[in-house]
Parts: structure tokens; C-alpha cells; sequence
């Protein structure tokens, strides 16, 4: 999972179970929030407590193989990478990477109100930092290779319902573009196209991001699709 917090990754990661046909039972989930809440009441001045009940049950998890929900902000790309994505590939899995996308200013709100009710206070400078940083990580998530992720799944959480916008998948060792939903979120994928466009895929350019930027982007990447691909310009 990556999203920034209260992005909505609780509802990018249902949908994405009920598309995969799995049951979260399943999976054994590590998110140190769900530790903080059970055994702290929500109480982040215990959060340093939280990290070591994390990682262990995270080592534990890896030992015996157990189908693993990771679900952190992502926000340090590197750290991310190299401590969860790669350590967890070495291990001999598949990974699905779920991305939620959304805003600092959407969320806001969402999490003022969240706090009220739960207690699961988020430091606003935190937030807003977190979100800035993702501007310019999510592009290297999607930009993945099928050494470090089988599937990459982004949802678009900036509107009234949550929404998938992309999907790649891999395939004979070859990454593979599903799908693409030209958003809000264009400048952030704009530069990760290293994959086969797939037979079949959907292309889907919305009113809302046509310029002349994006129209001499689309043109590169359309004179190039296969004629199986379907392309839709929501105008």
C-alpha cells in the first residue's frame, strides 16, 4: 500500500481484494495504526512502543510465508523500497502495489474529522509533508520493474468516489499497461510509460486535462497502440 495519510487506502484496498477475488482474511495485515489502536487506544505518544510490535510481526510474517498487507504511507520512496518492496520480493513473493492517490487540502478535513472520532490524531505539518513527497514518489512506484512488482494498481480518491486510473501487470517478465485513465493525477504518470501497451487495455482522456502538453503526449503514445487498444476521450 502507498497513499498518504487518510487518502482512503482502507478503500483503494477493498476494491482491489474484491477485483483480485481474495478475502482480506487471508492476509495478515501490518499496519502499525491497527497495533497503536488495539493496544494504545490510538494514543500516538506511545507510537514508539508501536514500531518494535511492527517489525516483529513483520519478521514473523516473512518466516512463514504468510500472504502479507503492508499498508504504510510510502512516502520515503527509498526506505519504502528497500525495506518493504524489495526485502519482500527477495522473499520469493508477488506484489500487488495499491497506490491511493489523493491531496493534502482534500484530506485535511477527512482527517480533523477522523481524529474526533477515533482519536487517531495526524500532525498537519506530517500530512502535508507526506503528500508533497508523494507528488514526486508516486511516478517511481508506478515506474517499477517486473523484478520488484507483478501487478501495480493507482486509484484516483480526490473525487466523490474512489476510482482506478491505472493498472499494469506483468507478464512473461514484461510489464503491461491494462489500463489508463488520463486525470487530475496526468503530470504525476505522464513520465512512466517503460511497458508494452497490452491488446485490449483502455485509454481514457478526460475534458479536463486536454492541452497542448497532453494532446502531443497522447499523440506519441497513440501512434504507437495497438489496434486492439480502445482509447475513449471523455469530452
Amino acid at each position: 500500500m502507498v497513499g498518504g495519510p487518510g487518502s482512503g487506502k482502507t478503500s483503494g484496498l477493498n476494491v482491489l481484494i474484491n477485483m483480485l477475488k481474495r478475502n482480506k482474511d487471508d492476509f495478515v495485515s501490518i499496519d502499525p495504526d491497527d497495533i497503536l489502536k488495539i493496544y494504545f487506544n490510538s494514543n500516538r505518544k506511545y507510537y514508539h512502543k508501536v514500531e518494535p510490535i511492527n517489525n516483529a510481526l513483520y519478521e514473523k510474517a516473512l518466516k512463514g510465508n504468510y500472504n502479507l498487507i503492508f499498508d504504510r504511507t510510502g512516502t520515503n520512496y527509498e526506505i519504502y523500497y528497500n525495506t518493504v518492496i524489495k526485502k519482500i520480493k527477495e522473499a520469493g513473493y508477488n506484489i500487488v502495489l495499491c497506490i491511493v492517490y489523493n491531496n493534502y487540502y482534500n484530506v485535511h478535513p477527512r482527517l480533523k474529522k477522523r481524529e474526533a472520532e477515533t482519536g487517531r490524531a495526524v500532525n498537519d505539518k506530517y500530512a502535508r509533508n507526506s503528500y508533497r513527497d508523494l507528488t514526486f514518489n508516486i511516478p517511481k512506484y508506478i515506474n517499477l520493474n517486473c523484478d520488484d512488482s507483478d501487478d501495480i494498481f493507482v486509484f484516483d480518491n480526490t473525487l466523490s468516489s474512489i476510482e482506478l486510473i491505472y493498472r499494469s501487470q506483468c507478464e512473461n517478465g514484461k510489464k503491461k499497461l491494462l489500463l489508463i485513465i488520463y486525470s487530475n493525477i496526468f503530470s504525476l504518470i505522464k513520465s512512466s510509460f517503460n511497458f508494452i501497451i497490452a491488446p485490449n487495455c483502455l485509454i481514457r482522456i478526460s475534458k479536463l486535462t486536454v492541452s497542448k502538453q497532453l494532446l502531443y503526449f497522447s499523440h506519441s503514445i497513440l501512434a504507437s497502440l495497438s489496434c486492439c487498444c480502445l482509447v475513449k476521450f471523455l469530452l
